[in-house]
C-alpha cells in the first residue's frame, strides 16, 4: 500500500511539473481582471493574479503587456519574479504581445530571474532569431553579469546571428565582449571567423582582445578567423595574427601560414557574415542603452511592486520508490 501511495506521489509530481512546461488558458473573467489591473498600471495586481494560477503564468503576462503595452517589461518582470519557473515563457509571450519592446522585456526579464538568463533568452531567440543581438546588448547593459550566458542562450538558438551579437556588444558594452565573444563562440565555433572580422570591422580597437577570446575558445578556427581578417580588415590583420598565436601557443609566422590555405570559399562567406552582421549589429548597439536601462527600471519597479506576493516555488518531483535488494549469500536469522 505504502508503494502503491509512492507511485501516485510520482504521477502527481510529473503532473504538476507538466502543468508548468504548458501554459494553460485562462478564463475571461480572469482575462478582464488582468486587463483591467495591467490598464490602471496595478502591477502587484497583475502579480498576485500571476501567483495564484501559475500554471497560467505566461498567458496573464501577455494580456496584461496587451493592456497596456508601455508596460510590458514591468508586467513581464513582475510575473518572472513571482513564478519564477514560467520566466522563460513570460518573456517569450510578452514579447510577442510587444515585439517592439522584445529588448527591453527580455533583459528585464533576465534581471528578474538571473540564474536563467541562458534560458530566457534562447526561448526569446528561437521564437525571434533576428532580435539576438538587441536583445543581449541590452542585457548585457541591464545585468552585466549575466551577458556571457545570455549571449550563449541566443548564438544556440541563432547560431547565424552570432557575429551580430557579439559586434554589438562590442559597440555598447565593450567591458562584456570578451566574455561574450567566448561564451558565442564555444556555443557556435564555426562562426569564429565572422565574429573576429565583424568587430574588427566595427570596433578596431577590440579585434585583437576578441581574437584572443574566439581563439581560445575555438583553437581550431585560428587559421580561419586570420585569413577573413586579413581579407576585409587588413589594417588590423597584423594586430589579430599576434592575438591567434599567442592564443593558440604557435608562431605568427606559422598562423599565417595556415590562413593560407583557408579556401577563398570559406573566407568570402565569413566576410559576408561579418559584413551582414555588423550593419544588424550597429543598430542593435544604438538602442542597446536605452533598452537596457528601460529593463532595468521596469525590474526595480516589478521588484517594488511584488515585495509582499509571494513567489511560487518550483513543482517537486518525488523521486520513484526503490526495492531493497537482498545478498542471497548473507545468512539472515530471525531473532527469537
Amino acid at each position: 500500500m505504502k508503494t502503491r501511495s509512492l507511485f501516485v506521489a510520482v504521477l502527481v509530481g510529473l503532473s504538476t511539473a507538466f502543468s508548468f512546461a504548458q501554459d494553460a488558458a485562462i478564463s475571461s473573467e480572469l482575462t478582464a481582471q488582468v486587463q483591467q489591473a495591467s490598464a490602471a498600471g496595478n502591477t502587484t495586481l497583475v502579480a498576485q493574479l500571476a501567483a495564484s494560477n501559475p500554471g497560467s503564468a505566461a498567458t496573464i503576462a501577455g494580456v496584461a503587456a496587451t493592456a497596456n503595452p508601455a508596460q510590458a517589461a514591468t508586467m513581464a518582470a513582475a510575473v518572472a519574479t513571482v513564478v519564477p519557473a514560467a520566466a522563460s515563457r513570460v518573456a517569450v509571450a510578452v514579447s510577442a504581445s510587444v515585439p517592439a519592446s522584445t529588448a527591453a522585456i527580455t533583459a528585464a526579464v533576465v534581471v528578474a530571474a538571473p540564474t536563467q538568463a541562458s534560458a530566457i533568452t534562447s526561448a526569446v531567440v528561437t521564437a525571434a532569431p533576428t532580435t539576438a543581438a538587441a536583445v543581449v546588448a541590452a542585457v548585457a547593459v541591464a545585468a552585466p553579469a549575466q551577458a556571457a550566458a545570455s549571449a550563449s542562450g541566443a548564438a544556440t538558438a541563432a547560431p547565424a546571428q552570432s557575429a551580430a551579437i557579439v559586434s554589438a556588444v562590442a559597440q555598447g558594452s565593450s567591458g562584456q565582449a570578451s566574455a561574450v565573444a567566448s561564451a558565442v563562440t564555444t556555443a557556435a565555433p564555426t562562426q569564429a571567423a565572422a565574429i573576429v572580422t565583424a568587430v574588427a570591422t566595427s570596433s578596431p580597437a577590440q579585434a585583437a582582445a576578441i581574437a584572443t577570446a574566439v581563439s581560445t575558445a575555438a583553437p581550431t578556427q585560428a587559421a580561419a578567423v586570420v585569413a577573413a581578417v586579413t581579407a576585409a580588415a587588413p589594417s588590423q590583420a597584423a594586430a589579430v595574427t599576434t592575438a591567434v598565436a599567442t592564443a593558440t601557443n604557435t608562431t605568427s609566422a606559422a598562423v599565417t601560414q595556415a590562413a593560407s590555405q583557408v579556401s577563398t570559399a570559406a573566407t568570402q562567406a565569413s566576410t559576408s557574415a561579418a559584413t551582414a552582421a555588423t550593419s544588424t549589429a550597429s543598430s542593435a548597439a544604438s538602442t542597446a542603452q536605452a533598452s537596457g536601462n528601460s529593463a532595468t527600471s521596469s525590474a526595480s519597479t516589478a521588484s517594488t511592486a511584488t515585495v509582499n506576493v509571494t513567489p511560487v516555488a518550483p513543482p517537486v518531483v518525488v523521486a520513484p520508490p526503490t526495492t531493497p535488494t537482498v545478498d542471497p549469500s548473507q545468512n539472515v536469522s530471525k531473532s527469537s
